[in-house]
């Protein structure tokens, strides 16, 4: 997974509307094609009224788009706060922008960081959608069938699963995790999901493989892993429970993080000035077990639902 260093924006991003005085029934805004890359998934859209592709990261708090996009359509950058630290892919970031995002018949505006060093596998991608954009609406995953739906909020509670009357139901509690001090709050959410017997806060990631924290293999499994190596190869488990679901046999790498800070290792600085404003009394704490990838996400069918602070989930096949 590539590592990202993320801290709290100092700029007021929108979280939605007011509440509706009583629930509608779902109202979707968008069908988008999930689009599988070497590293993920990306969707079509337009930012500032241009055709654009943007890669979904439901597992990272704040969205992006690469520098060089940036000035093609012209975005005005604005300062981040001096005292505000970020970086991706060993860049540092300094500057946010505003521009309209519009997928389907929904445009909302949002700040993306203007990422220097936007590394991404695929060559269309130009950006990325975090959870600061994400949770403005309701999504649907359903990747088995290669689609990413979007609704609008102010549903009534629980009513999502319009696939299926009869198959199994998960309603997974959502829980705000990532704490990493000395360089900011990182916004996943987890859902408990359970690995040969042992409960993990899982996230969800778009990523190819699914991923587990060598502390949490150590601690949980026995599992030793060298932390200086890269990602290991695919473990195979007995099996990934969910209430009235089961994945038999998940294939799962190990991701290493520093047994001491509880982080992932970061990549190195792409410049000198990175190198010097780099942090280094950093500590990471309640950050997910596992990320859920790919491999496992197409077997299931998942309703994330920020209105009920809720992921809903069936089997892929359910009908």
């Amino acid at each position: 997974m590539r590592a990202r260093m993320l801290a709290v924006l100092s700029l007021a991003l929108a979280a939605g509307a007011a509440h509706a005085e009583e629930c509608q029934g779902l109202r979707q805004v968008a069908s988008l094609d999930a689009i599988a890359t070497d590293d993920g998934v990306i969707v079509p859209l337009k930012v500032g009224g241009q055709e654009a592709y943007f890669a979904i990261e439901p597992e990272v708090s704040n969205s992006d788009i690469s520098e060089a996009e940036a000035k093609t359509l012209g975005l005005a950058g604005k300062a981040l706060n001096a005292s505000v630290y970020m970086e991706i892919d060993g860049h540092r970031v300094t500057e946010a922008a505003e521009a309209p995002i519009t997928l389907g018949t929904a445009t909302s505006k949002t700040y993306l960081l203007v990422a220097p060093g936007l590394k991404l596998a695929d060559p269309r991608a130009v950006g990325e959608l975090g959870i600061d954009f994400l949770r403005r609406f309701e999504i649907e995953f359903d990747l088995a069938h290669g689609k990413i739906n979007l609704f609008m909020p102010f549903h009534c509670k629980g009513q999502v699963i319009y696939w299926t009357h009869s198959a199994p139901v998960a309603a997974l509690a959502m829980k705000y995790a990532g704490l990493r001090v000395g360089r900011g709050i990182v916004g996943n959410f987890t859902v408990p999901l359970t690995l040969d017997g042992k409960e993990l806060q899982t996230a969800i990631t778009l990523r190819p493989r699914s991923l587990l924290s060598s502390n949490v293999a150590h601690a949980k499994f026995g599992i030793a892993v060298d932390t200086r190596e890269a990602l290991t190869a695919a473990q195979t488990f007995k099996a990934l429970d969910l209430p009235g679901l089961r994945i038999a046999n998940p294939a799962i790498a190990l991701k290493p993080v520093d047994p001491k800070t509880g982080c992932e290792e970061d990549p190195p600085a792409a410049d000198a000035e990175t190198a010097k404003a780099r942090p280094t009394d950093i500590q990471c704490v309640g950050h997910p077990d596992l990320f859920l990838g790919l491999a496992e996400l197409r077997k299931l069918r998942l309703f994330v639902s920020f209105q009920d602070q809720t992921v809903y989930v069936t089997a892929a096949d359910a009908s």
